[in-house]
C-alpha cells in the first residue's frame, strides 16, 4: 500500500508539480498554524481562542505565495547553477538565503498581519 501511494505521489510530482506543491505547502502551513494555536490554547495562561482569520491568512500564504514562487525559483536555480558539486550547492544555498528568503519572509509577514 505504501509503495502504491509513493508511486502515485511521484507521478503527481512529475505531472502536476505546482499543484502537488500547493497541496503540500498548504497542508504544512495550515497544520503548523492550527497546532501552534492549539498549543497556546492548552498551555498559555491566557487561553486565547483559536483565531480562524489568522489561520486563513496563513492558508493563503501557504497555498499561493510559497508553492508557486519556490517551484519556479528552484527551477531557475537548477538551470542557472547546474550540478551537485559543493561549490554549486553552496552557491544555490547562498542565493536562496540572500535573495529569496528576505522576499518570501516579507510576503509572509505582510500576509500574516493584514
Amino acid at each position: 500500500m505504501a509503495a502504491g501511494v509513493a508511486r502515485w505521489w511521484r507521478e503527481m510530482l512529475r505531472r502536476r508539480p505546482v499543484l502537488t506543491n500547493t497541496v503540500v505547502y498548504g497542508t504544512f502551513y495550515t497544520g503548523a498554524e492550527l497546532s501552534q494555536q492549539t498549543f497556546n490554547k492548552i498551555y498559555s495562561p491566557e487561553k486565547p481562542d483559536v483565531d480562524l482569520a489568522a489561520a486563513a491568512r496563513i492558508v493563503v500564504a501557504g497555498c499561493t505565495i510559497y508553492p508557486t514562487s519556490l517551484y519556479f525559483w528552484y527551477r531557475y536555480l537548477d538551470k542557472k547553477f547546474v550540478g551537485t558539486a559543493i561549490k554549486t550547492v553552496a552557491t544555490k544555498v547562498a542565493a536562496d538565503q540572500l535573495i529569496a528568503t528576505p522576499i518570501l519572509l516579507a510576503g509572509f509577514y505582510t500576509c500574516k498581519f493584514m
